[in-house]
């Protein structure tokens, strides 16, 4: 079994099956049956360590980020 080559073909047909998702997704969101919504994260340097050793502190070295999520209506 040549499995470079199957990884090759499985590559190829994930970026396919990623294309038509994407505008699935499009559509869907075209015609209202469904939204992108974003959301707030909040990102920590291992939140349970921080919060074992320093409880008062871990807050500061938290930054917040975004997602954008793909929901339906």
């Amino acid at each position: 079994m040549d499995y470079q080559t199957e990884i090759a073909k499985l590559e190829a047909k994930i970026k396919q099956l990623t294309r038509q998702r994407d505008a699935l997704r499009a559509e869907a969101v075209e015609t209202g049956v469904a939204q992108w919504v974003i959301t707030s994260r909040t990102y920590t340097p291992n939140l349970a360590w921080w919060q074992e050793q320093h409880p008062k502190t871990w807050e500061r070295y938290m930054t917040k980020g975004t997602a954008k999520n793909f929901t339906w209506l």
